[in-house]
Formats: C-alpha cells, structure tokens, sequence
C-alpha cells in the first residue's frame, strides 16, 4: 500500500501537477551571454534585492503565473542580477543596467550581443498578465529609453 502511494505521488509530481518554475540562469553574465548566442535567445536581465518589498510581490507574481513563466523560460535566458551581494567587479561591469532611484526589479531585454532592446520598469499598479502583455511586446519598445507602463 505504501509503494502505491509513493508511486502515486511521484506520478502526480512528473506530470505536471507541481508548479513550473522559473529557470534562472546560474552563472555570470558574460556566461548568460555566450549561452545567449548559443541557443540565440535574448535575455531577461532582473536587478534584484532581497530586502525590497516589491521585489518580493514581483516573485510572488511570477510564481503564480504559469502563463509568465512559460513565456519567460521558452524565450529567454533569465539572468538575475543581485544588487545585495555583487561584488565591485560585477557592479563596475553591470552598472548600465542599475538605476539607484529607481528601486526593483528593474527589467532589462538585452540581445546576444549585449545590445539593450528595452528596459522596464516592475510596477505594482498593474496586473501580471498587463505586465506579460508588455513584456510580449518588448521589441517594440524603444531602444535605450525606458518603456514605462
């Protein structure tokens, strides 16, 4: 009776009744962009902070919304950029996608090459799916200006 329970149990979990999550890339950035031009995708650069409230809702969202994280691991490489722990090298080397009076998340689409698409900011006024809508438009956006909701 126990095996048919913890067959039961891993089946439920490899067929997809467990949420799906966020595949952050592990690594540096420069590695984000070779694995970039490796599998031609852009990427979805995040700055974050622990310590940001609104940071937290913004995990919140993304992990509830099935729709967003498919869309997020299907089109990008998703680099986390973590504001609280970067050493003088890596904010030196990142400090075009940091604005300090902006707060977090902040959002940056950035091509293969490391050319800046868009950048967006994470706002709590709107929706997750109001937020994918735009995220789906990112192309759109203009190039070194920041597209605001």
């Amino acid at each position: 009776m126990k095996r048919s329970i913890i067959v039961i149990l891993i089946l439920f979990y490899l067929t997809g009744f467990s949420n799906p999550k966020l595949n952050i890339f592990h690594g540096s950035f420069d590695q984000a962009i070779d694995s970039a031009k490796t599998l031609n995708k852009d990427i979805f650069f995040i700055t974050r902070s622990l310590s940001c409230p609104v940071f937290e809702k913004f995990e919140t969202r993304i992990d509830r919304s099935e729709e967003t994280i498919e869309f997020l691991n299907s089109n990008f490489i998703i680099f986390e950029y973590d504001m609280d722990n970067a050493s003088q090298i890596e904010k030196k080397r990142l400090k075009n996608y940091y604005h300090s009076w902006r707060g977090f998340p902040q959002l940056y689409f950035i091509d293969k090459n490391e050319k800046l698409i868009s950048d967006m900011i994470y706002s709590l006024n709107f929706s997750q799916q109001a937020q994918l809508t735009l995220w789906k438009n990112y192309k759109k956006g203009e190039k070194k200006e920041s597209y605001r909701l």
